[in-house]
């Protein structure tokens, strides 16, 4: 074995993993699959959780106190204002609302979409298809092109009502260009909507630049946060549309508690109407609002920066033992095929063994380190592929 570039670990001087209660014989390499919990985020949620016991001393500002910080720390984190953002409980129930306010060009308009993208964006845009007569283009190849974001765009025109998909592919990691593909949906009015959550808090993504219309993102990956949350932005695009539910907290008069029952028929400006009922959060607030404020703090670039290096490392070390997708993948999140002479069965045992965790995904098993993971992580699974090779 060649001798390590320390080159590659100049970014890795801090023990992250101190931050997280891992196991300590273990290799966490799936924050692609569920994030570990914060040791900050886990200490304000069991607060929360002692606070509950006596709700007597909660006051009509208790309400309003987590939802208002979580928007306020995410529009930094994305660049908007925080009346752009509406909480949800998953992305599906944010996607029902976009899809409910989207209508067709016409009878003879399509709808786009990326190739084996997540269950519950295709179904949401199936069900949307068939409820107004519009077919589907699945875009899974690049068709002649030298990338499948060059495919993407070639498929819109001003037939297309909208395009749906992610910033990189959630199994395998191929990254698009949201730029080009933004620019085409401009320029031909096509709603863009995206599902950030394997992007947003790991990777820079500018909503504006790329003309996003609408951007959905699950809480408990890369934003670090718990289970259970979503986090929407809809573009002025959407500021008169109907939502799926009817929550008295996205009304103008909903903080005045002693004038609820006048039933104020006004939304709140924005994205607010899209919320869904019981945004107060007791619990999972104050560990979302760590969570972001950890993320914040550390950055994408430092995240992008360190997650490279191991990349870098682990294709150093497997070399003709691996294959990526043909095209460019994200740095902290990228599915590898393994060649012919590495015994899958023994390796999925050696995996086991050394008490490593990633995802089968497809043809692809998906890598997602995170900064609380070192060289020692990769090595492992680098001894592991060796073994079975």
């Amino acid at each position: 074995m060649q001798p390590l570039d320390i080159a590659y670990f100049a970014p890795m001087n801090r023990d992250y993993k101190s931050l997280f209660s891992l196991r300590e014989d273990g290799h966490y390499l799936n924050c692609a699959a569920k994030a570990p919990l914060l040791r900050s985020a886990e200490a304000a949620g069991h607060e929360a959780i002692i606070s509950r016991r006596d709700p007597s001393g909660v006051v009509a500002e208790d309400y309003y106190k987590y939802p208002d910080r979580i928007r306020e720390l995410y529009s930094k984190l994305l660049d908007v204002s925080p009346s752009r953002l509406a909480l949800g409980s998953s992305v599906s129930y944010g996607i029902a609302n976009i899809m409910n306010n989207v209508v067709p060009r016409s009878q003879e308009t399509y709808a786009v979409i990326t190739g084996q993208e997540f269950p519950s964006d295709y179904l949401s845009l199936h069900s949307w298809a068939k409820q107004h007569g519009q077919d589907i283009k699945v875009v899974d190849e690049n068709h002649g092109h030298e990338t499948i974001s060059e495919a993407v765009v070639d498929q819109i025109s001003e037939a297309t009502s909208l395009v749906l998909m992610s910033p990189l592919h959630w199994m395998n990691g191929t990254l698009y260009d949201l730029k080009m593909i933004g620019d085409r949906c401009r320029a031909t009015d096509t709603i863009l909507i995206v599902d950030g959550t394997q992007a947003v808090g790991a990777m820079p993504i500018d909503v504006h630049g790329c003309h996003i219309d609408a951007m959905l993102c699950a809480t408990y990956k890369w934003l670090m946060g718990p289970y259970g949350m979503t986090i929407s932005y809809m573009s002025p695009r959407f500021d008169n549309g109907q939502p799926i539910e009817e929550s008295w907290m996205n009304r103008v008069n909903h903080r005045k508690f002693a004038e609820l029952t006048d039933y104020s028929l006004e939304y709140l400006p924005g994205a607010a109407r899209y919320s869904t009922g019981q945004t107060s959060h007791f619990i999972l607030g104050p560990m979302m609002i760590k969570s972001l404020e950890q993320v914040l703090d550390w950055g994408t670039e430092r995240i992008q920066t360190h997650c490279a290096a191991l990349k870098s490392l682990l294709q150093a070390e497997l070399g003709d033992h691996i294959m990526l997708p043909p095209e460019p993948t994200a740095e902290h999140l990228y599915g590898v095929a393994f060649a012919e002479h590495v015994n899958l069965e023994r390796l999925s045992t050696e995996i086991q063994r050394r008490h490593i965790s990633v995802s089968q995904r497809g043809s692809y098993v998906r890598i997602s380190p995170h900064l609380y993971n070192t060289p020692d992580d990769i090595m492992a699974l680098v001894d592991a592929v060796h073994s079975a090779a």
